[in-house]
């Protein structure tokens, strides 16, 4: 981990400790949709310069996609998440 995602990494729980107060921070997966294939091009140019910064980053297809959440649009082709354990 490196950069601001190292400095931030455990923030709230080290707020926690040093004040007893819980920001209820939750730490969910972020969907970012592709729904054509020029999005899907635009995605991947981010993805590449994002996975430099943020680990779990990872490209998956619209199936995947709707094995995590049943309700996306059959039109979604493929998107990539941030994957992070939900606490």
């Amino acid at each position: 981990m490196s950069g601001w995602a190292a400095l931030l990494s455990g923030l709230d729980q080290h707020l926690k400790q040093e004040t007893g107060v819980d920001i209820g921070l939750l730490k969910v997966p972020r969907l970012r949709l592709a729904f054509n294939e020029q999005d899907a091009t635009a995605l991947q140019a981010i993805l590449v310069q994002q996975q430099q910064f943020l680990q779990g980053l990872e490209w998956l297809n619209g199936e995947s996609a709707r094995k995590i959440e049943p309700l996306l649009s059959p039109k979604v082709q493929e998107y990539w998440s941030r994957l992070m354990n939900i606490t």
